[in-house]
C-alpha cells in the first residue's frame, strides 16, 4: 500500500472516530440543569460538540501521521491502541462528570495512580480491561476494513468533512464571542460541559465597537463567586489533644438513602451496628447531591463552598489531623 493510500485510510479512520467521540460527548448535556430551548443555545451545543470532538480527533490524527511509515504489523495495532485510549478516556470522563460535575484533571489522575486515596475493586478493573480489549478489537477491525475499501474521488467526502469542521469551529467561537459580550447564559453556561474546551471571547474588541451589554455583564459579575479568592478556613486554629492510642475510623456512606428506611426491618445489620455506637439523628445534610453531601460530611460547611475549596486545593481539617497522626487513608467505592 502506497503512503497516499495509507494517508487516505488514516483520514477516514480519524473521521469515523471523531463521529464516535461526538456520540459519546452528547452524554455530557444530559446533566444540564435545563436543556436550552432557544435556537441559539441548541445550535451552540450542536456546533461546539461537532467542532470540539473533530478537533481533538484531528490533533491525534496529525500527531500519528509519522506512524504511517511503519510496517502494517506494527502500524495497525499501534493506531488501534491510541484510538482506543482516546475513546475510552472520553467515556470515562463522561462517567466522572456524571458523578462529580467536573472533568478528569491532574489531581484526579494523581489520586488514582498513587493508589492511596482512590482505589477500585477487582471487578471494576476487569470491566475496564474488557472494555479496552473490545474497543481495541473494534478499532483494529475498522482499520482492516478501511484498508480494503476503495474510496471514490468524485464525492470528496473527506474535504466536505474538513469544511464542515472549519465552519462549525467558526460558528462555535463566533457565537461564544457574542454570548460573552451580552452575558447570554444559554451559551456561556454550556462551555464547561465539554472537556478541553476554551471558546473565544473578545469583549475588548466588542466594547470598542459598542457591541456589548454592559448592564448584563455587571449583573453577571455581581452574581459571580470568587472561586480563587483567599479562604478564611478554618476560622480559628484547630485545638487538639494528645492521642494515646489511635483507633480505626471507617465511613460507610450510602448515596440516596432515605432516613426512614434505616430500621431493624430494612437494615438489620446496620441497625445492630448503630446500637453499639452513636447515632446522630439531628444531622443536616449540606446538599441534595453526592458532591455537596460528601463535601459537607468532611468539611462541615455548606456545599456551595465546593468550587472555592477545589480552586484553592484546600483540604478539610479532619484529613489534615488524620495525616498528622500518620493515618493511612483510602477510598474504596462500591456500587450495587
Amino acid at each position: 500500500m502506497s503512503f497516499k493510500s495509507r494517508l487516505q485510510t488514516h483520514s477516514w479512520f480519524i473521521a469515523i472516530n471523531a463521529l464516535v467521540l461526538m456520540a459519546i460527548a452528547s452524554r455530557y448535556f444530559a446533566f444540564l440543569p435545563s436543556f436550552p430551548t432557544e435556537p441559539l443555545g441548541i445550535t451552540f451545543i450542536v456546533v461546539s460538540t461537532f467542532s470540539q470532538m473533530a478537533l481533538l480527533a484531528a490533533i491525534v490524527g496529525l500527531l500519528t501521521i509519522p506512524f504511517l511509515l511503519l510496517p502494517t504489523k506494527v502500524r495497525r495495532p499501534l493506531l488501534a491502541l491510541i484510538a482506543s485510549i482516546g475513546v475510552i478516556t472520553l467515556f470515562i470522563d463522561t462517567v466522572v462528570f456524571a458523578q462529580y460535575r467536573f472533568h478528569i484533571n491532574a489531581m484526579v489522575l494523581d489520586l488514582i495512580l498513587a493508589g492511596q486515596i482512590v482505589s477500585f475493586p477487582l471487578v471494576t478493573w476487569l470491566m475496564v480491561i474488557g472494555g479496552v480489549i473490545a474497543c481495541l478489537a473494534a478499532q483494529w477491525g475498522l482499520l482492516a476494513a478501511l484498508s480494503r475499501t476503495h474510496y471514490p474521488h468524485q464525492h470528496k467526502v473527506g474535504k466536505k468533512f474538513v469544511l464542515l469542521t472549519f465552519l462549525t469551529l467558526l460558528a462555535t467561537h463566533g457565537i461564544h464571542i457574542w454570548a460573552a459580550a451580552y452575558a447570554y447564559q444559554p451559551v456561556t453556561t454550556v462551555k464547561r460541559y465539554l472537556p478541553l474546551f476554551y471558546p473565544a471571547t473578545a469583549n475588548s474588541m466588542m466594547r470598542k465597537n459598542g457591541w456589548i451589554d454592559e448592564q448584563a455583564l455587571a449583573r453577571q459579575k455581581a452574581m459571580d463567586v470568587d472561586r480563587e479568592g483567599d479562604l478564611n478556613y478554618p476560622l480559628s486554629p484547630l485545638e487538639t489533644t494528645k492521642v494515646e492510642q489511635p483507633v480505626n475510623i471507617m465511613f460507610l456512606v450510602v448515596d440516596s438513602w432515605r432516613a426512614d428506611t434505616f430500621n431493624a426491618d430494612n437494615t438489620p445489620n446496620l441497625w445492630a451496628l448503630a446500637k453499639n455506637g452513636r447515632t446522630y439523628s439531628h444531622h443536616l445534610a449540606t446538599g441534595n447531591a453526592t458532591r455537596t453531601g460528601i463535601f459537607g460530611l468532611f468539611y462541615g460547611i455548606p456545599g456551595t463552598y465546593w468550587h472555592s475549596f477545589l480552586a484553592n486545593q484546600q483540604s478539610p481539617v479532619l484529613m489534615d489531623r488524620l495525616q498528622a497522626l500518620d493515618y493511612q487513608v483510602a477510598f474504596l467505592p462500591r456500587r450495587s
